[in-house]
C-alpha cells in the first residue's frame, strides 16, 4: 500500500497537467477553430475576403512580435513564480482574452486588444507546461508522453468544434467566447495540486544568439522555424480557407469533430511506434519520421490545389489521419531536447517560433490579393515540415 501511495505521489505532477490539458483542450477547442474566422469576418465586413485576411494577419503580426519582445522577461518571471503559478496566470490571461469581446465592439480595435492579451497567455502558460512535461518525464518514453499529450488535447477537442460551431451560429461569437472562457477557467483548478517545481535554466539575448548559431545542434533552431511555418498555416489560414468554401460554422465544426475523431485513432499507434522503433537503436525511429514528414509535405502542398467543400474535407481528413505519425515523433524529439534546462530551450524556441511567424505575416500582408498568394501560404507550411526533418538527429544524443 505504501508503494502504491508513493507511486501515485510521483505521478501527481503529470496527472495534474494531464487534467489541465484535457479540460483546457475542450475550452480552447470551442473557440480555437473559430477565433481566426471571427477576426476574418470582422475584416471581411469592410474589406471583403482580402480585408479579412489582412486583419487576421495583423493579429498574428502584433501577437508574435509582442512575444519576441517579451519572452525573455516572461521566462525570468516564471523562474520567480514557479511553473504552477505561471500556468495559472497564463490561463487567467486567456480567460480575459475570451471575455474581451463581451465588452468591446467588433472592430479592428478589438482584434488589436485581443492580440495584446494573448501575448502573456501564451508565454506564461506554454513555457511552463512544456518545461514541466520535459522535466518530469524520467522514464525516457517520450513517444508515449507526446502521444498522451496529443491524445488528451484531441480528446478535449473532438466534440468542441461541432459544439462551438452550433453556439456561434445560433447565439453568436460572444456567447461562444464566454462559454470557452468558463471551461478554460475550470481547467486551471487541477494545477493547484501541482507541487513546487525547481525552475531550471537562465535566458538572455546572448544565450539566444548562441543557441541559434550552435554548430553541434543547429538543426533544432531550423526545426523550430519549420514548426512555426507549419503551425501558423494549419492553425489560422487553413480554417479560413475551409470556411470560405463551406460557409457554415456549424457544418465546419461538425466536419472538424468527425475528422479529429478519426485522426485520434492513429495517435494510439503513433506514440507506441515511436518508442518501439527508438528502442531498436540505430536509425529506425529516424527513418519512420523522415518518411512520415515527406508524406506530410506532399499533403500540405495539396491544400492549395483543392477548391470546393467536398475536396477540402477529403484533404483535411487525409491530413489528420497521417499527421499523428509526424507530430507525435516531433513532440518526442522536442521533449528529448528539453530534458536539461527545459525552460531555457522553450523560451528560445518561443522567441524563434514567434519571429518566424512575424516575418511570414509581413510577407502575407505584402502579397495577399495576388493570384499566387494561397500557393505561397500553403507552400510555406510544406517547406516548414521539410525543415523539421533534421530534428530526428536528437535521437542519437540520448
Amino acid at each position: 500500500m505504501v508503494l502504491k501511495w508513493k507511486e501515485g505521489l510521483k505521478a501527481t505532477p503529470l496527472l495534474a497537467v494531464y487534467w489541465n490539458i484535457l479540460l483546457r483542450g475542450f475550452g480552447v477547442g470551442l473557440v480555437g477553430l473559430f477565433t481566426p474566422i471571427f477576426f476574418f469576418l470582422i475584416g471581411k465586413d469592410g474589406g471583403g475576403i482580402i480585408g479579412g485576411i489582412r486583419l487576421v494577419t495583423l493579429f498574428l503580426l502584433l501577437q508574435r512580435s509582442g512575444l519576441v519582445l517579451t519572452t525573455i522577461p516572461a521566462a525570468k518571471l516564471i523562474r520567480r513564480l514557479g511553473y504552477r503559478w505561471s500556468v495559472l496566470l497564463g490561463s487567467m490571461f486567456l480567460v480575459m482574452f475570451n471575455v474581451l469581446p463581451m465588452f468591446m465592439d467588433e472592430s479592428w480595435k478589438l482584434v488589436v486588444a485581443m492580440a495584446v492579451l494573448s501575448v502573456p497567455s501564451i508565454s506564461l502558460y506554454w513555457l511552463s507546461r512544456h518545461s514541466m512535461l520535459a522535466g518530469d518525464n524520467k522514464d525516457g518514453k517520450f513517444g508515449k508522453e507526446s502521444g498522451i499529450v496529443t491524445l488528451l488535447e484531441r480528446g478535449g477537442v473532438v466534440l468542441s468544434p461541432i459544439i462551438g460551431g452550433v453556439i456561434a451560429e445560433i447565439w453568436g461569437f460572444r456567447t461562444l467566447f464566454l462559454v470557452g472562457s468558463a471551461v478554460i477557467f475550470l481547467s486551471s483548478l487541477p494545477l493547484f495540486f501541482l507541487p513546487h517545481h525547481v525552475k531550471d535554466g537562465v535566458v538572455s539575448l546572448g544565450g539566444f544568439r548562441k543557441w541559434i548559431l550552435s554548430r553541434s545542434k543547429g538543426y533544432i533552431p531550423v526545426a523550430v522555424v519549420g514548426e512555426a511555418l507549419e503551425g501558423v498555416v494549419t492553425g489560422f489560414y487553413w480554417p479560413i480557407y475551409m470556411f470560405i468554401f463551406i460557409g457554415s460554422m456549424s457544418v465546419l465544426g461538425g466536419i472538424e469533430s468527425a475528422t479529429m475523431l478519426l485522426g485520434s485513432v492513429a495517435i494510439f499507434y503513433a506514440g507506441k511506434l515511436f518508442d518501439e522503433r527508438r528502442a531498436m537503436g540505430g536509425l529506425e525511429d529516424e527513418k519512420a519520421y523522415w518518411f512520415s514528414s515527406s508524406v506530410m509535405c506532399i499533403l500540405r502542398i495539396l491544400r492549395a490545389t483543392v477548391a470546393g467543400g467536398v475536396a477540402v474535407v477529403i484533404v483535411d481528413l487525409v491530413n489528420k489521419l497521417v499527421a499523428p505519425f509526424y507530430w507525435v515523433p516531433f513532440g518526442g524529439y522536442i521533449y528529448l531536447a528539453g530534458r536539461k534546462r527545459s525552460l531555457t530551450l522553450y523560451a528560445y524556441r518561443e522567441m524563434l517560433y514567434s519571429a518566424t511567424i512575424t516575418w511570414l505575416s509581413i510577407v502575407v500582408l505584402l502579397i495577399v490579393g495576388s493570384s499566387y498568394w494561397w500557393w505561397v501560404v500553403f507552400g510555406a507550411g510544406a517547406v516548414g515540415i521539410w525543415l523539421t526533418k533534421r530534428i530526428a538527429k536528437i535521437s542519437n544524443y540520448d
